[in-house]
């Protein structure tokens, strides 16, 4: 397969998969809150559930390898030094590498020490 192809489709179904996460989280959050509880206990009682902290971490995924997919074809269209175009686009990848791990790890860390509280 075309690697332009490939990236067609991954920007696809990261778009579909993250719209589909973040409308369920944000469903979760809202009913959450019409239990009377602040936006910020919503959060926390969605990141200390198994459902909701797996859908997080999903919304996280699908989210950044989707923009790190938009911002590579920017950058390709736009660099044209070969060199730079690829320190860039590495960069990018990094960079998202580095937030969902950085973001699973405080999701699973707040599960864990909330699961060893109880």
């Amino acid at each position: 397969m075309h690697e332009a192809s490939k990236e067609w489709k991954n920007q696809r179904i990261t778009a579909i998969i993250g719209l589909f996460s973040t409308l369920l989280i944000l469903a979760l959050i809202a009913l959450a809150k019409s239990q009377k509880h602040n936006v910020c206990n919503a959060l926390l009682t969605l990141v200390i559930s198994p459902f909701g902290a797996v859908f997080l971490i999903i919304m996280v995924i699908s989210l950044m390898y989707h923009g790190a997919i938009g911002m590579k074809i920017i950058i390709e269209d736009y660099v044209t030094k070969p060199r730079t175009r690829r320190m860039f686009t590495n960069l990018i990848f990094l960079f998202s590498y580095f937030i969902i791990g950085i973001l699973s790890l405080t999701i699973v860390t707040v599960h864990i020490k909330h699961a060893i509280a109880s």
